[in-house]
């Protein structure tokens, strides 16, 4: 697969046509896979197995979105994933109950990503969290290895054996761009729609004009630190939904294997964002799915201390997990089908909240609120 191929690699047929002409990956059987909005994603079915793998998952980049042929993604965003799969897998152990899939060929002339499958009998976290209310046992044993896998990205990814690396990941524009766009970018429009936004708050939240102009310095503060900072690597797109987990049964205990795919968005910046995000998913499964509240509170719980038992989080980073918090709570609630429209305005009501005491810098109201735990002080907060 050295040069150009001149098969249709956006469905199944062509992708299948392509693999044949290799020696390792030649299949009996390609299928698209459902879900992720940047590539072209297929399960083969090998006719031999390579490195014990029956089957292996194909990521394929065109210059587009596949679901908006209008919206324009630069291939080289897979190099970055690259580098970030294979390094991530030196940092982590191989016994280790947290893994990423491993690369077993990039294709750049076109731009394919074969890599290991996590298995058809995995489901992502986001799916295992809302459809299934997972045990406390299981869910604290979630979020412990999820802390762990983070702390340890954000705090070994500084050493010096990964230098070469965040300098790499550093000039990932797009991901940059993309991250600010998505969140940040629509905030304001969220909230204060005109005549040409599709998606906002119904009914609108009424604001101050001093509220509004925090929520615009808050946003743009965020979008300067998204395209500016290079304090962490970061994953980039840390949520549940990128998260594949599957479940086995050792001595009457479900013991989970996760693997933490999609790392396009990768870059270096400010790890509040990250622990933000987080926290954000886990309050969206808690409020919109609440039979699902104690196992998103276990989870969060256990991802914070386990976290904070590998780096120091202080108040600055709280303030900005709090900002993003509230940011990814207004932009996205109203975008995925979390739930109704009441359902759908309180979240962002809370999401405004979080804005503007992280804004505003309100410890008090910070430690009073889901975000409390993250305080180096706090391992127990009400």
């Amino acid at each position: 697969m050295a040069s150009q191929s001149a098969h249709d690699l956006t469905n199944a047929a062509g992708m299948k046509g392509l693999l044949q002409e290799t020696e390792s990956f030649v299949s009996d059987e390609v299928v698209r896979l459902a879900g992720g909005s940047g590539n072209f994603t297929y399960r083969a079915l090998l006719k031999k197995p390579y490195n014990g793998h029956r089957t292996v998952v194909i990521k394929h980049a065109e210059g587009f979105s596949p679901f908006n042929p209008t919206f324009l993604l630069p291939v080289e965003r897979q190099d970055y994933e690259v580098h970030a799969l294979r390094t991530m897998r030196t940092l982590l152990s191989p016994e280790s109950l947290i893994k990423v899939p491993e690369v077993f060929h990039y294709d750049s002339a076109n731009r394919l990503i074969i890599m290991s499958d996590c298995g058809e009998n995995s489901q992502r976290l986001k799916d295992l969290l809302i459809n299934t209310n997972p045990s406390i046992e299981l869910s604290t044993t979630i979020g412990t290895l999820l802390g762990q896998f983070l702390g340890t990205l954000h705090r070994d990814g500084n050493t010096e054996q990964y230098r070469t690396t965040k300098e790499f990941l550093s000039t990932s524009t797009l991901a940059r761009n993309i991250s600010t766009i998505i969140t940040n970018g629509v905030l304001i429009p969220t909230l204060i729609p005109s005549e040409d936004d599709e998606v906002f708050i119904r009914p609108p939240i009424e604001l101050t004009d001093s509220q509004i102009t925090d929520l615009r310095s808050a946003a743009a503060e965020m979008s300067q630190l998204v395209m500016n900072s290079n304090d962490h690597i970061l994953m980039g797109d840390f949520w549940p939904g990128n998260m594949i987990v599957k479940l086995e049964n050792q001595n009457g205990q479900e013991v989970p294997t996760i693997w933490v795919v999609d790392w396009e968005l990768t870059k270096t910046g400010s790890a509040g964002f990250e622990l933000g995000q987080m926290c954000a998913e886990f309050f969206q499964a808690a409020h919109f799915y609440p039979a699902s509240a104690a196992s998103a509170h276990a989870m969060l719980n256990a991802f914070v201390d386990s976290y904070k038992q590998i780096r120091h989080v202080d108040a600055a980073t709280v303030r900005l997990a709090s900002m993003h918090l509230g940011a990814h709570l207004v932009a996205w609630s109203p975008r995925v089908d979390w739930g109704n429209e009441a359902d759908t305005r309180a979240a962002a009501v809370h999401g405004v909240d979080f804005l503007l005491q992280g804004y505003a810098n309100n410890e008090e109201w910070l430690r009073k609120s889901v975000l409390g735990r993250w305080y180096s002080d706090s391992s127990n907060p009400s």
